[in-house]
């Protein structure tokens, strides 16, 4: 039995992550998208840590249990597979519009994803595989695993710095991510912590969010594109994702907007596919002809939403075709 609240904000993160993908930055900037749909992927990973760590904590599962066989072959099927088939498509049309014969090099660039979010499947493999050192940690030093999380991680970026890391590699590994560890298992029981210490934590993480770009901060918040998404930011995200499950929770499940938005949460990661393949073929410049630009945009942003749904909507009917069959 699906959880429709966890589906509709998974829907409504996968929605954000393609408006993201296609609005104008300056539009975006003067809306303080880093306070909205900028959340998207941390809205993401904190449900994936939030899910992971209430199923260890209710099952009691140790470490080895947590990589079970069963488990492992979930994620590749669901999660590695197609994302490895998109590249392999991603690759061979790069050779077909190059015009040349294929080689290793082809390989080498492509194996990362091409595209907006390309990077998603790695760091989210990264924490897959850290999540029960994580929620452990956390679970046996209380408060103090907070802290040292967070020490964790400025470490990690202040490492980051000296070796001299380049924004392309940083892109593909979990460490801006991390600390999204601490308001997930805050998550659990929220009601144990104080609302005034909670609520000053969620307002600072909102003027960081507000104020941030006027800031330097490095290294112990390293920019690379990424200075939004990164440890002080992460208790608005944790607010964000309580006010969704409590408007998820109050919508009648006949409401069809609701009903829409929850079968884009059940196809999230085919419609993530779809528009990481489209966005690295097209841009906004392909509807030129449109002369008006809040036009073209909206005419953008409106076709890349309708063609990232249609895989979706194609594999959600081959699996109803085959559940007939049975």
């Amino acid at each position: 039995m699906r959880n429709k609240e966890i589906d509709f904000i998974r829907g409504i993160a996968i929605l954000s992550v393609i408006l993201l993908h296609t609005l104008p930055l300056t539009l975006l900037e003067c809306t303080y998208y880093t306070i909205h749909i900028g959340q998207a992927v941390p809205i993401f990973l904190i449900m994936t840590l939030y899910l992971s760590f209430r199923g260890i904590s209710k099952n009691k599962t140790s470490v080895m249990q947590f990589y079970t066989i069963s488990r492992i072959a979930r994620v590749l099927k669901n999660v590695v597979v197609p994302f490895m088939i998109v590249v392999i498509l991603q690759i061979c049309l790069r050779i077909q519009i190059d015009g040349k014969p294929f080689e290793m090099n082809d390989l080498t660039v492509g194996w990362g994803g091409v595209g907006p979010g390309s990077y998603y499947l790695w760091v989210y493999l990264q924490f897959w595989l850290l999540i029960p050192f994580l929620y452990f940690l956390l679970d046996r030093f209380k408060i103090a695993g907070f802290f040292i999380l967070l020490l964790i991680c400025i470490a990690l970026n202040v490492v980051c710095v000296r070796v001299g890391i380049s924004d392309s590699l940083y892109r593909l590994i979990c460490i801006r991510y991390l600390f999204l560890a601490v308001p997930a298992y805050m998550l659990l029981d929220i009601n144990k912590y104080k609302k005034p210490i909670v609520c000053i934590m969620v307002l600072a993480s909102i003027l960081f969010l507000v104020y941030y770009y006027k800031l330097d901060l490095s290294p112990w918040v390293l920019d690379f594109g990424w200075a939004s998404q990164q440890w002080p930011s992460y208790f608005w995200t944790m607010a964000l994702f309580m006010v969704l499950m409590a408007i998820a929770s109050k919508m009648p499940s006949s409401n069809i907007i609701f009903r829409m938005v929850c079968w884009m949460g059940e196809n999230s990661w085919i419609i993530f596919l779809a528009q990481m393949f489209i966005l690295a073929q097209i841009g906004s410049g392909s509807l030129g002809f449109i002369d008006n630009s809040v036009v073209r945009f909206i005419s953008f942003t409106i076709a890349i939403i309708i063609l990232s749904i249609i895989p979706a909507f194609l594999f959600d009917k081959i699996k109803v075709i085959k559940c007939h069959q049975k």
